[in-house]
């Protein structure tokens, strides 16, 4: 009997991309973004993504849920959104 082999859909995720893991001296080890859909999504490849901490980008990867309900997603495909100015009146 042959095991049918789960095939998890890639999805897409907007949002912010911030430090969320720490070395002993401070620096940046693990990564998650904060999303549009007011989710949070931990990176299990979080250290491709350490130089662009702060950015508003587009992911797309597989997302796992953990037992306890977190989620993780493996990015296959980012984007950096261009950041969109708000229209301040100036005086």
């Amino acid at each position: 009997m042959m095991k049918n082999k789960i095939r998890r859909e890639t999805q897409t995720v907007e949002g912010l991309l911030i430090p969320c893991g720490w070395d002993d001296d401070g620096g940046v080890i693990e990564m998650e973004i904060q999303g549009t859909d007011e989710e949070t999504y931990g990176i299990e490849n979080s250290e491709f993504f350490l130089n662009i901490a702060g950015k508003s980008i587009q992911a797309s990867g597989v997302i796992n849920i953990s037992k306890r309900g977190e989620k993780r997603i493996f990015i296959k495909k980012i984007a950096i959104m261009e950041n969109e100015a708000l229209a301040v009146p100036m005086e």
